[in-house]
Parts: C-alpha cells; sequence; structure tokens
C-alpha cells in the first residue's frame, strides 16, 4: 500500500512555500533469527531468542524524520496451529532487535513449532499503513524446544540433530545395522512427527552389539523426544532421550539373552544392559549373572525375558 502526504517543497522554502505530494510506504524487509540466519527458540544462551527486524521506508527522503516512529507489534500467529504466547513487544525503529520470551508456558512440551507474526506500522498525518511478516521456528529447533520446555539439563545442539538423509550419510544401514526408522522415536503425530532425531553413542555401540551378537536385532525403542518419553511414562532424564539407549525384543527368552550377552562382550557395563519380566520388572546382566541365572534358569516368578534395555554412554 502506498500513501501521499503533503510536504513542504524544500526547493522553495518560505511563507509562500509550495507543496508537494509524496508518495510513501513502509515495508519489513528483513528477519535475522540468530539460527542459521532461519531460526529461533526461547533459550538465552548464545542469544538463541533474539531475533533482528529491519523495516524500511520509501522514499528514503522520510527516514531521518521517520524511522524512530517505526513501531512493533509481536503477537502469537492465529494462522498457524498452537498458542506461541504474547512476546514483549520490540521499541519502536527501522532496525530492532527484540526477544521471543514471555511464551505460552508448555512443561510437558509442545507438537507444534513456536510462531509469531512481527507487525511494523507507521502514522504520517492521518494515513497509519501496516507491514506484516512471520517467523516460525524450523523442525530443529521445534525439536530442540521440547528440550527447553521441558527443563531438561542437556539441549542438543543443531548440529548434533540428524534427518533422515543426514542419518544415513552419517550411519549408511549396510556398517551401522540400525535404519533411521528404527533409530527414530515412536511419538509420531503426539509428538508433531519431528522429521529429526538425536543421537550420541547409540549408532555406533548398536553397531558393536550388531556385530558381536552376529545376526539381526530387533529395535523396539531408540531416540524419544522429550514429549514422547513423558508421554509412555519414561525416566525424567533418560537415556533415551539423549540418543545413549536402544530396547530389543528379538522374539525370545533364549535370544533376548544371547543380546545381553553379545552387549557386555561388545564392552557395555553389565550394570547397563537390562532384562525385563514385564514392562515393570527388571534386572541388570550384573544381578542376574552374579545369582546364577542365564537364558534357560530364570528369576523365580518370571516365564522369560520379555525385552532387553542397553544404555549405551
Amino acid at each position: 500500500m502506498s500513501v501521499k502526504v503533503k510536504r513542504n517543497n524544500v526547493d522553495d522554502p518560505g511563507k509562500n512555500a509550495s507543496c508537494k505530494v509524496v508518495v510513501w510506504n513502509i515495508k519489513i524487509t528483513s528477519v535475522i533469527c540468530p539460527n542459521s540466519g532461519i531460526s529461533f527458540t526461547t533459550r538465552s544462551e548464545n542469544n538463541e531468542n533474539i531475533i533482528r527486524c529491519i523495516a524500511d521506508i520509501k522514499p528514503d527522503s522520510l527516514d531521518t524524520v521517520y524511522n524512530s516512529k517505526i513501531a512493533r507489534d509481536v503477537v502469537d500467529d492465529s494462522d498457524v496451529n498452537g498458542d506461541s504466547g504474547n512476546p514483549n513487544d520490540p521499541p519502536d525503529g527501522d532496525d530492532v532487535t527484540w526477544t521471543d520470551t514471555p511464551v505460552s508456558p508448555a512443561p510437558s512440551g509442545r507438537d507444534y513449532p513456536l510462531n509469531y507474526k512481527i507487525i511494523a506500522s507507521l502514522t504520517i498525518g492521518n494515513e497509519t499503513v501496516n507491514s506484516e511478516t512471520a517467523v516460525v521456528q524450523d523442525e530443529q529447533d521445534k525439536l530442540r524446544e521440547q528440550y527447553i520446555d521441558m527443563s531438561k539439563a542437556c539441549v542438543p545442539e543443531r548440529s548434533e540433530l540428524y534427518n533422515e538423509t543426514t542419518f544415513n550419510s552419517s550411519y549408511p544401514e549396510g556398517t551401522y545395522h540400525l535404519s533411521f526408522s528404527e533409530a527414530q522415536c515412536n511419538g509420531g503425530t503426539y509428538c508433531g512427527s519431528h522429521t529429526y532425531l538425536y543421537v550420541d553413542t547409540v549408532v555406533s555401540v548398536f553397531r558393536d552389539v550388531r556385530n558381536q551378537y552376529g545376526s539381526s536385532i530387533t529395535v523396539t525403542s531408540c531416540y524419544r523426544c522429550p514429549r514422547y518419553n513423558a508421554h509412555i511414562g519414561g525416566a525424567v532424564n533418560s537415556y533415551h532421550i539423549h540418543g545413549d539407549a536402544f530396547d530389543f525384543d528379538t522374539g525370545s527368552t533364549d535370544a533376548n539373552w544371547n543380546i545381553a550377552i553379545a552387549a557386555a562382550q561388545a564392552g557395555v557395563d553389565k550394570n547397563r544392559i537390562l532384562l525385563y519380566k514385564d514392562s515393570t520388572i527388571s534386572k541388570t546382566l550384573k544381578w542376574l549373572e552374579d545369582n546364577g541365572y542365564n537364558a534357560t534358569n530364570l528369576p523365580s516368578g518370571w516365564s522369560g525375558y520379555d525385552f532387553g534395555h542397553v544404555t549405551t554412554q
């Protein structure tokens, strides 16, 4: 939208100065986010919550008088699902920065990205012109925000997250025996169907266990995002959310026992290898061996080893 405003003709100053019509407009020309220039989180560390926004008035001859009068507003973008809260508005001006806090609390995590509408407005005379743009977290920061919202001690860096392409490039399945779909969180739409995952030690250790075992291993749970981990009752600081654990169930007590033994032979501490009677009762491999149990001699009341768990850190 362009607006006409009358200004004194600077070429003919004085009492009888004529007026000329100036067509003016305002436009947000740039939004610069802290993470790769395109995204953000609410984390203050490394200034991840500071966003810069630049607006431009045309013609440039209006800048000196009106740049400082550009009003700013930041609101939740109603065009995108989820309540992102109403952050503090930036100061007036053409080149401003603002922090994306406060946001809507999400102690259980959220399944949507934080998203805001940024508005720059200028009034000259009786005319007001607005310019709007939107800023939305990308897939990496949408996942990282779960760790921040749920107060996890460690927040993965963007470089530590993998999508299917970067995972397959870094960890070829033929070498590491673990596919992206096996490693990915099982939360699906509940946790926003995130396309990234966080793996730390689990892929390399799984490869070693698989090579030691000598056959395929059915992985039932590997990476879990914090939101899904809480949903299924996982430990608050589960190793799964940090990419340092996998669960397995190859369908028989003998096989699950042998995988546990293979994990120990691959160098995993026996206290970090668990075999489960059911979803609530488990014993470490060390405890089982120290008490004389094995694939055929089970603890009292156990009908088998239902599944197993390996902490890989």
